[in-house]
């Protein structure tokens, strides 16, 4: 653990906030980019036809 000043937070938060997300896996939401997605690219390209017989619940899906 990593004890500072509070006075000398201004200067080293920005580089302590970014190791704890490196070691816990978190993300911060302000560095991710947000980006359009262009729908309907495919379209007239490519047919998808499902088997009568094809079953999947939603868990299977999410967790494919």
């Amino acid at each position: 653990m990593t004890t500072i000043q509070l006075l000398e937070t201004n200067t080293y938060l920005p580089s302590i906030l970014k190791n704890v997300e490196m070691e816990n896996g978190l993300v911060n939401k302000n560095n991710i980019k947000k980006t359009k997605r262009q729908l309907g690219t495919l379209e007239g390209k490519v047919t998808v036809k499902f088997a009568d017989d094809f079953k999947i619940t939603d868990e299977e899906l999410i967790n494919s």
